[in-house]
Parts: structure tokens; C-alpha cells; sequence
């Protein structure tokens, strides 16, 4: 799903799979959409989606891109007619001119994370529990971050393409204003000696993902900050 004009754009919509299935969409692009839904899917497998944009109903078939036991999968459209693309198209475009608002108050989130799937899951769900939620890609990101956003808790994928999170660990013990915060490790890995070096490097937990949905986290981040 590289390939889509529009960027996916974190959305709370309604899904029936295959005729009778409920489920719930987190993200939406002009290709597909992201849904969750605790339905074991294999990649590849051919589904019927009924959702309505604007209140029009929208029947597509979708194929499986992605799948995260637990969480959700990833799916690209097949089959939209013309007017149906406009109508998804026309949506995007509007949702990307709503920026959200940051409420005073609210317990701030930073999730770093390069799996832009898994993260708009978590991220849903978090702001539907009533979060202020943050994101970072890249070691940079992180870091000017850590800075601006002042987060009362960080949730860290210990280890990314092109990024160690053992650094941003490394980074936020020795600076006395970020030592303070509490990181939660949510990595695909469970090797001990990664768990080891997190712990020793002052986080407070070890979550894997592939055991770790949404709704765990949110009480793992409420339990450790104190909720909102």
C-alpha cells in the first residue's frame, strides 16, 4: 500500500466482515484501511467489507496485507466503483484539515515507533481512552520529542530498522528531566538479554507485541501513570 496518494488517517468506523462479522477500522486510506478486530486472518485472504462514508453504504472486497494476532490486519480495496473512491477520497481530504486538539490535563503518550500499522492501532486506542498521544519514527523525532512534548510515559519498540531504542534509553538516563519518565518496552523480540539491558537501563516493563493488545496496553500505561 505504498503506492496511495493519500496518506492513512487515523479514523473510529464500524466494519462487518464477510457479512457478520463486527469489527472496527482505525485507519483509512484511498487503497484500504487498517482494522481491528481479534479474528485470526491469514495475508492474502479475500474479504467482503460493508461501511458507509457519510452515512452511504460502501461494499468492497479487500485482500489481506497484513496480519498481528490480537490486533488487526491490514487490507487493500479491490473492486471500489468510481463514485465509491471519490467518496473515500473526498473524506481523507477533509479529515486531514481536522487537527486534533490537545486537551489540558490529559496524560501525554509518546509512542516510538516505526511500524506505522501497529502504532495507529495502539494509538486509537489510546485516544479513545482519553490520552494525548504522540509520535515519533527515527531516533531525531524521538529525541526533539522527548523535549517538546514533556510525556508522562514513553512506550518504546526496543528495536527498529535504522534506530536502537537502547540508545534512546541510554539518552534519557543520563539528562536528569528525562530520567523521571517512565518507558515501557513494546517490542516483536523476546530475547533475555534484550530484556536485561531495558530493565538495567531503567524501564519499567517488557511487553511483547504479538501478546500486548491495545486495550493491555492502555491499563499497563493508566496502572504505571496514574491515568488521566
Amino acid at each position: 500500500m505504498r503506492d496511495r496518494k493519500v496518506e492513512r488517517i487515523l479514523i473510529k468506523k464500524d466494519v462487518i466482515i464477510n457479512g457478520s462479522l463486527k469489527a472496527q477500522a482505525f485507519d483509512i486510506s484511498e487503497g484500504g484501511m487498517y482494522i481491528y478486530t481479534q479474528a485470526e486472518f491469514n495475508s492474502g485472504d479475500l474479504l467482503k467489507l460493508d461501511f458507509d462514508v457519510d452515512g452511504v453504504p460502501i461494499k468492497a472486497k479487500a485482500r489481506v496485507q497484513h496480519t498481528q494476532l490480537g490486533v488487526g490486519i491490514g487490507v487493500k480495496f479491490s473492486g471500489l466503483s468510481h463514485e465509491e473512491s471519490i467518496r473515500i477520497k473526498r473524506l481523507l481530504e477533509r479529515l486531514q484539515h481536522v487537527s486534533p486538539v490537545e486537551v489540558s490535563g490529559k496524560k501525554k503518550v509518546l509512542l516510538i515507533d516505526n511500524d506505522v500499522r501497529s502504532k495507529s492501532v495502539y494509538k486509537m486506542r489510546l485516544l479513545r481512552d482519553d490520552f494525548t498521544v504522540f509520535e515519533a519514527s527515527n531516533y531525531l523525532e524521538a529525541v526533539k520529542l522527548l523535549q517538546e512534548s514533556k510525556p508522562d510515559i514513553v512506550v518504546l519498540d526496543l528495536w527498529q530498522e535504522g534506530m536502537d531504542g537502547l540508545n534512546i534509553l541510554q539518552l534519557m538516563q543520563i539528562n536528569p528531566d528525562l530520567k523521571i519518565i517512565p518507558v515501557l518496552i513494546l517490542s516483536t523480540r523476546n530475547v533475555p538479554t534484550d530484556v536485561e539491558k531495558a530493565m538495567a537501563l531503567g524501564a519499567k516493563d517488557y511487553l511483547l507485541k504479538m501478546t500486548t493488545t491495545p486495550i493491555k496496553l492502555s491499563e499497563k500505561i493508566r496502572a504505571i501513570s496514574g491515568g488521566s
